[in-house]
This record gives structure tokens, sequence and C-alpha cells, in this order.
């Protein structure tokens, strides 16, 4: 049998279009790419033989990516240390919670109900990411996206009443 290495070296070509695919840069493309390949045998271990290793290396690809485009985020968060706090009121998106007889525990639950292909898509918009980076990011059309988004909130509207 062919060892782990050598086996995960096998998909260096298509992980490499996929990660093109992604971050859409030659260099982050290489950069992630070696990311995935170092945790991919980090964590040898923990992959189970009779598994998908192509997917499981898709998995650690896309997880890798997401939780960069995540870090990149938070890294471009404003944070207000005036006197008067001028930038904080300047947020022009807010949403005003006009009242909930829901506790937070109450929410994690029924958002915990709703079914992953559901799920997934709703909470990457609920932390603003855009359709269209949700779309590239799971691999799925745009319209697939807005479907499954629509479908979380009813199913969350029906469960919160």
């Amino acid at each position: 049998m062919i060892n782990f290495d050598t086996q995960i070296l096998n998909f260096e070509g298509k992980l490499t279009g996929y990660a093109n695919k992604l971050t859409c840069n030659r260099e982050k493309a290489k950069d992630l790419l070696h990311d995935t390949f170092c945790k991919a045998l980090a964590n040898k271990d923990k992959f189970k033989e009779d598994s998908n290793l192509k997917a499981w290396l898709y998995s650690i690809m896309k997880n890798t990516y997401i939780n960069e485009y995540r870090r990149a985020v938070k890294g471009n968060k404003i944070f207000d240390y005036t006197k008067d706090l001028i930038y904080q009121d300047q947020n022009k998106h807010m949403i005003l919670n006009s009242g909930s007889n829901h506790s937070i525990k109450d929410i994690l639950i029924a958002i915990d109900s709703l079914h992953y292909r559901h799920r997934l898509p709703f909470m990457m918009s609920f932390e603003g990411y855009t359709y269209k980076e949700i779309a590239r990011l799971l691999n799925l059309p745009l319209g697939t996206v807005k479907i499954h988004i629509f479908n979380a909130r009813k199913k969350l509207q029906t469960i919160l009443k």
C-alpha cells in the first residue's frame, strides 16, 4: 500500500486548482495548499483509512480558507477609541432589537436544529459574508445559497414563534 504522504501528494494538482478558485490569487493559493498539506500531515492519525481522502483534503482546505478569511475580516474591524465614540455612532447598518421573548439559548438551539445545508450558509451570512462569497466558498450556485438562507430564516421564524 502507498504511504499516506504519497497519497496526499497525488491530489496536489486538483487541490491547487481548488485553492486558486478559492483565493483568486496564485501566491495565496500556494500558501493555502501548503497549509492544507501541513494540517493533513499533522492530523494523519485522525484520517480513517476507509474514508474518502480527497474529500478530507478538500474539507481541510475549505475550512482553512474560511478561518483565514474570518481572521482577515476581524482584523479589519474598526475600534473606536475616541472620547465621544464618534465612529461607533456612524454605523448605518445597525439593527435595533425591538424586543424578543427568546433567550440566546433558545435561539442557538433553534439554529442548531436547522439542517446543515441550511445552517452553514445562514451562519456565514450572519457573520457578514455576502451571498457571492458564500456561494464561492461552498462551491454552490448563487441561487441555491439564497434558497438555503431563505429556508433557514423561515424555519427559524416557525420555531421561534
